[in-house]
């Protein structure tokens, strides 16, 4: 859609474009936790999570991910940071600071990319513990699902 908009007195105007982004293109897995854990201040795999496949088609394009994952720690004041591997580059998704010990917690997050190229890649769930004592684990009580959208 375009809107024309006169702006008086003089008669300027603007034009510009709404509407929704253009979807080219969306993968993403979503299954049953692992038993898996890390205190690692690096990313690491997640463990029982498949990789997928996903190819962006257009390089002025952005990419849209989301992450929803259940975690729980082992010390208080605990904070993983949940991400994507994409190809060999890592991208922060979602961080989130869990209190109670040994309470499974929810934390969703989305991170629009704009510096990844046009190509064909391999998606892959990705944690790291960035503050905190404790371990960041998981097991099949938690959730996780990834999802990756090519937006114009």
């Amino acid at each position: 859609r375009v809107f024309v908009m006169v702006v008086p007195p003089q008669g300027n105007y603007i034009v510009g474009r709404s509407g929704r982004a253009s979807v080219l293109n969306e993968n993403g897995v979503g299954a049953a936790g692992a038993v898996d854990s890390t205190s690692s201040a690096v990313y690491a795999d997640m463990l029982g999570t498949s990789s997928f496949a996903f190819t962006k088609q257009d390089a002025d394009s952005r990419l849209k991910v989301t992450i929803h994952a259940g975690a729980f720690i082992s010390v208080a004041a605990t904070r993983p940071m949940y991400g994507v591997a994409i190809g060999s580059a890592d991208y922060d998704v979602v961080s989130q600071t869990i209190n109670p010990i040994n309470t499974h917690t929810n934390i969703s997050g989305v991170s629009y990319l704009s510096a990844v190229p046009a190509g064909a890649y391999t998606v892959q769930g990705r944690w790291r513990r960035v503050s905190g004592t404790g371990l960041v684990q998981r097991n099949t009580e938690d959730w996780l699902s990834i999802s990756v959208k090519e937006l114009t």
